[in-house]
């Protein structure tokens, strides 16, 4: 009975997705870890060229955060595009109050481009294991690959 903790633990990690597959990983290149200091609101969704380099934005309408855009913090300079309302799935969250740095939740797992998987806790960058693989090739078990639409 001494390890039953330990092992209701372990089981509930992997229930709830916080198995060794979520633990941080070195960055894919340590010039390109970047940090979110703020949530910037805008009204409209910007241009890719406009969305700068260290800038989390939310796209905000009727005071509901519709979008989430920022560069992929890899240093590839792709824009990734979360959606944050439903009917969209999945769909992501963000937690943050006025002065704080933001938490994206869940993780993001880029399924074309650099396949970059990471979260953002606290405005600093969290990779994890997996990165740079495609998430059907890495976890077969939760992941599908995608089906052409040509």
């Amino acid at each position: 009975m001494k390890n039953f903790p330990k092992i209701v633990w372990s089981w509930l990690k992997e229930k709830l997705g916080f198995s060794s597959r979520h633990e941080t990983v070195p960055a894919p290149d340590s010039k390109s870890v970047r940090d979110f200091e703020q949530i910037i609101e805008v009204a409209m969704t910007p241009s890719n060229s406009d969305v700068k380099e260290d800038q989390l934005l939310a796209v905000v309408h009727k005071g509901k955060v519709l979008w989430t855009l920022f560069r992929c913090p890899c240093g590839c300079d792709d824009v990734v595009s979360l959606p944050m309302q439903p009917p969209k799935q999945p769909r992501w969250r963000i937690d943050s109050s006025p002065g704080s740095p933001p938490s994206l939740y869940p993780s993001v797992w880029r399924s074309k481009g650099c396949f970059s998987h990471f979260y953002i806790t606290d405005g600093r960058v969290i990779w994890c294991s997996g990165t740079g693989l495609q998430p059907w090739i890495a976890r077969p078990d939760i992941y599908s690959e995608p089906k052409s639409r040509y």
